[in-house]
């Protein structure tokens, strides 16, 4: 699926009465992870920003430069908020589901994070962490991490400069890790899967397992390795977590199917190799018991 910020670059500079506004995308193969947008206006603008069409997302303007913001404000929700304490450093963190409005009447020089809920919910769930619901931030608040995140960034987006994906990979990690953990409005818990998958070890054993029943091969050790744990522990969460073995998980998915996918090559050779990779495990497990 794909998702990702609509306002971003000139789109989002326009939206302040500036013609030009660089930007650097972060992108996966299938979706727009989040977007950084820097914006300098020699002027500001008289009336108020106009209302952008709603997304599921968090834009976050970083102050680079010490404004002149007495007659600054915010509406969110259509709710009025002054706030003239804007400094270098300040951050807001504005939901653009609520479809925020701005009056920036004096010259400003910020760099904007677009970052979509789905980024957030993906980062919380890697990391076995609650859904980001809220995030709690008054605006003008000082947040020298994102400060300093924005000027490491700023000179590439200005040059626009092509930046290894293992960077952007680590930058967004440090991105999200922050703002999760800082701003989230849930208790940030960590929860334990005991015994079992945690999600995303369930949802890639499940990728591996339809992505494999084309006829490549699939092997245990890959599917213990695509999750992180040893052969014997991953057979012992799997039964854990779908209530049988591996084995039998897949003939269930066969009899399931049986009027539509079951009776396809592919899927009738991952069985087969399924089964033989269990027996060549069986006399070992026999050998560890008789010790």
């Amino acid at each position: 699926m794909r998702y990702g910020p609509r306002l971003f670059g000139n789109q989002l500079g326009r939206a302040f009465g500036v013609a030009e506004a660089p930007s650097l995308v972060l992108r996966s193969d299938n979706a727009t992870l989040a977007a950084i947008t820097y914006v300098k206006s020699p002027t500001g603008q008289p009336d108020p920003t106009k209302p952008q069409a709603s997304e599921k997302g968090f834009t976050i303007p970083v102050h680079l430069v010490q404004p002149d913001s007495l007659n600054w404000g915010s509406w969110v929700d259509d709710r009025y908020t002054h706030t003239p304490a804007w400094r270098r450093g300040s951050i807001g963190i504005f939901d653009m589901e609520s479809r925020p409005q701005v009056l920036r009447d004096t010259p400003f020089e910020v760099t904007h994070f677009n970052i979509p809920r789905a980024t957030l919910n993906a980062f919380t769930e890697e990391a076995e962490l609650p859904m980001v619901g809220h995030l709690r931030c008054p605006e003008s608040h000082l947040d020298l991490v994102f400060y300093h995140l924005a000027e490491m960034i700023r000179p590439y987006v200005c040059q626009r400069l092509e930046l290894p994906g293992l960077f952007l990979d680590e930058y967004l990690q440090m991105l999200c890790g922050h703002l999760v953990l800082t701003y989230s409005a849930l208790p940030l818990t960590r929860q334990l899967y005991r015994g079992g998958l945690a999600p995303w070890q369930k949802r890639r054993t499940l990728e591996c397992l339809e992505q494999n029943l084309s006829g490549e091969d699939v092997r245990l050790k890959r599917l213990a390795a695509e999750c992180g744990v040893s052969a014997s522990y991953f057979c012992r969460c799997f039964r854990v977590t779908f209530g049988t073995s591996l084995h039998k998980f897949v003939m269930n998915k066969e009899s399931n199917a049986r009027n539509s996918f079951s009776c396809t090559p592919g899927f009738r050779s991952l069985k087969s190799r399924l089964k033989r990779a269990f027996q060549t495990r069986r006399p070992s497990a026999e050998r560890s018991q008789r010790i």
